[in-house]
């Protein structure tokens, strides 16, 4: 869980080969400045939170591979 205000310089986040990561969550004010968000080999991984969803038109690119 990332709760608000956390990770106020983060501008990309990278998840690689999280053969367990099943979901995470973002309260609404953390990551404010995520550009980038790249996804891959995180195969129990259902959905990205709502909260990246809500700034998905904000990212430079978001890798969601098939196998997710």
């Amino acid at each position: 869980m990332c709760s608000d205000n956390t990770f106020s310089q983060l501008e990309s986040l990278r998840l690689y080969d999280l053969s367990n990561l099943e979901r995470w969550h973002l309260d609404t004010n953390a990551m404010p400045i995520i550009k980038g968000l790249h996804i891959h080999a995180c195969p129990e991984l259902k959905e990205i939170p709502k909260r990246m969803k809500d700034v998905e038109e904000k990212l430079n690119m978001v890798e969601l591979y098939k196998h997710m």
